[in-house]
């Protein structure tokens, strides 16, 4: 039947959305929706990061007071890579310099609280970038999704300083490109993918997995051909990064090269790669709504992307929704790249998470994007989207379990009670100007010291770090050699061989020299040292006390005095007779003069020797010498340093090189005076 004449002549329908008073409504509903979830996200990000109503502050870590301290000396003056070892490129350093460079030299208590509140403000910021990339793609249901989801995730609320970092850099060059205005000159349209490109540079230049934006930015250009702004991404975010990094390139660029590059392709595996990081994730119940949720996401938008593919005819409609789902692609493409890390990585830690969350809060936004509901519901039956409609509060209802358990794990955080307080012990057992060897930065930084020197390795800042650094020779070998040792791919889980290596502890050793306390808490700093070391530090203490599980040494000033011994140098050497089953009464300095030791038959006698090289010295040998009053030889022992494996022309001269060796007592050796020499012995000189 013919339409009536008359509807030829009726005024078009206007659409509701357009008319100004339902937009205002809905620019009201959308403001005051996302203000309540800013406030969910400062709940949760407060709970995570600032201190409760009593003053207690939630618990820290090593990671996190090794990047308040770099920042912190970055402020002063003092460079990565030139004074002291940073694993990471510099970017961590300048964006939380500025949040402390008002702060007391070397930190403080009030240096910590201040670098929590700017770890805060970025973490915070990253909701509302997250809902205006969520918005663009998929309207404001999709923004408010994706903002929810990431203020609710207990995981992101917390102390992940790094992640936190690389996720508001990531967010913040999302947004740029994808609000990139299309009526712009060829110089403001440049403009626009410059600034893009400098905040894809400032994520990769916080930790390297900040490729992942930085790849699939100019990879999502391609696939909706915009090859200009591809090649344009990929060219600003080069020079910014290489302008980040120019003025350590040029003070310091082989320790640059070795510490960013070569330390992380090298440092030990420290934990199962594949499945394992995949069931650590799953496990964690705070984040369980977003990696539901995403998967939920992911499963519409694949769905959507196959039916839109198979519309026919190609009518403008379906090229406008084609278009659209083609840039919804962007949060997989930036997801896939983090998830390969994890999968084939072996260095996952659980804060490294963080920096997954915001693709994942992304694709969860994709269940209420207009978009995937086009084209999963072509021509909208009415039927069809009262069901969807229907499927809502029961979806929701199905979650509240869930949300329930992962709000409640989001407010179960464990309190500071080492810190602070052997941070203010540290600060009464030490001057304002005493360095402080830390073997966990965080408890100098908190007391406000200065990290101390270790000769040859610049201030002492991530013990673990350096130690692995210096343990696996990466300070020192040549080029060539690192980058063979780079393409055999032969990671090996055998950080605590590393670590007890004389190599790594020599890295540590000298900063017992130039230290006036030391520092050592039994979670970080413990597994790290020798008992040969803990050894010379307890005979260098002139006092010690105990907080929580740090033991704080205030040493003596005046340390040993050194003696030259050919092409070594003894800095230090202690005497331990030891029982046939090993034990001992503790090892005892020798001093300047004459020192008895009371050793009986069928004993061994331990000499612990200090040792640095001369540079340029030959291979040496250690002579050990037991003798009678008259100086008769009675027993003799000659080996290398490090029980017969060293080889001293390797040495750093810088470093103190720990040895331990042996001296068996004959049980038929009749009481009285013996003597005790000790020499040096290298052939080639």
């Amino acid at each position: 039947l013919a339409r009536p004449a008359q509807s030829a002549q009726q005024p078009p329908r206007v659409p509701l959305a357009a008319h100004p008073r339902h937009r205002l409504v809905t620019s009201l509903l959308t403001g005051a929706a996302l203000l309540a979830i800013l406030g969910i996200g400062f709940a949760t990000r407060a709970a995570n990061l600032l201190p409760d109503s009593n003053g207690t502050w939630p618990a820290s870590n090593f990671d996190e007071q090794v990047y308040y301290t770099n920042a912190r000396l970055l402020a002063q003056g003092e460079l990565p890579y030139r004074d002291h070892f940073l694993a990471h490129p510099p970017g961590v350093a300048y964006a939380l310099a500025p949040g402390l460079a008002a702060e007391p030299a070397w930190g403080g208590p009030d240096a910590f609280g201040a670098a929590r509140q700017w770890t805060l403000l970025f973490s915070l910021a990253a909701i509302p970038l997250i809902f205006l990339a969520g918005r663009r793609l998929g309207g404001n249901g999709s923004g408010l999704l994706a903002a929810a989801v990431l203020a609710l995730d207990g995981r992101v609320a917390g102390v992940a300083v790094l992640e936190t970092l690389v996720n508001f850099w990531s967010l913040v060059a999302l947004v740029l490109s994808l609000y990139i205005p299309h009526a712009l000159t060829r110089r403001q349209y440049s403009g626009w993918v410059l600034a893009c490109g400098l905040c894809c540079a400032a994520a990769l230049l916080t930790k390297i997995p900040g490729l992942a934006i930085a790849g699939a930015l100019p990879l999502h250009a391609l696939l909706r051909r915009r090859f200009a702004v591809a090649a344009g991404l990929v060219a600003a975010t080069l020079g910014v990064a290489l302008l980040g990094v120019l003025p350590f390139l040029l003070l310091a660029p082989g320790a640059l090269v070795r510490q960013t590059v070569f330390f992380q392709l090298l440092r030990p595996q420290e934990v199962r790669p594949g499945l394992d990081q995949t069931l650590r994730i799953a496990a964690y119940p705070e984040s369980l709504l977003t990696t539901l949720l995403a998967a939920v996401g992911l499963g519409l938008l694949a769905a959507a992307v196959w039916r839109a593919t198979r519309a026919r005819p190609a009518t403008t409609h379906a090229v406008r929704l084609q278009d659209a789902l083609t840039t919804w692609l962007v949060a997989p493409l930036w997801a896939l790249p983090v998830l390969a890390v994890f999968v084939f990585g072996r260095s996952y830690h659980a804060p490294y998470y963080v920096q997954w969350a915001p693709p994942l809060a992304l694709l969860a936004g994709a269940i209420c994007a207009r978009p995937v509901w086009r084209a999963l519901l072509p021509g909208r039956p009415r039927w069809r989207v009262r069901l969807a409609l229907a499927g809502l509060p029961l979806a929701a209802l199905a979650l509240l379990p869930i949300g329930g358990t992962a709000w409640a794990a989001t407010f179960q955080v464990p309190s500071d009670t080492v810190y602070l307080p052997a941070g203010a012990a540290v600060r009464a057992a030490t001057g304002p100007h005493d360095p402080v060897l830390s073997f966990d930065p965080g408890y100098a930084f908190v007391a406000g010291r200065p990290p101390a020197v270790v000769p040859g390795g610049g201030r002492l800042v991530d013990s673990a770090g350096y130690m692995t650094y210096a343990g696996l020779g990466i300070d020192r070998r040549p080029y060539s050699d690192l980058l063979a040792h780079v393409l055999r791919f032969d990671k090996s889980r055998n950080a605590p061989e590393i670590f007890q290596s004389a190599s790594a502890q020599a890295g540590a050793l000298g900063g017992f020299w130039t230290s006036r306390a030391v520092v050592v808490d039994g979670k970080i700093g413990l597994p790290q040292l020798r008992g040969q070391t803990l050894a010379l530090l307890d005979n260098l203490a002139a006092d010690r006390q105990t907080v929580e599980h740090v033991t704080i040494y205030a040493l003596d000033p005046t340390p040993p005095q050194s003696r030259a011994m050919g092409p070594l140098t003894l800095r230090a050497l202690t005497l331990e007779p030891l029982n046939p089953d090993g034990s001992g009464a503790g090892a005892a300095l020798m001093q300047d003069g004459p020192t008895d030791v009371a050793v009986q038959p069928g004993q061994v006698l331990q000499l612990g020797c200090y040792w640095q090289a001369r540079p340029g010295a030959p291979d040496a040998r250690i002579a050990i010498r037991l003798t009678t009053a008259t100086g008769e030889s009675l027993l003799q022992i000659d080996q290398a340093p490090d029980q017969d494996q060293a080889a001293t022309h390797l040495w750093n001269p810088a470093f103190v090189y720990p040895d331990l060796h042996n001296l068996p007592i004959p049980p038929t050796l009749p009481l009285g005076t013996y003597g005790l020499q000790l020499g040096v012995n290298a052939p080639a000189d």
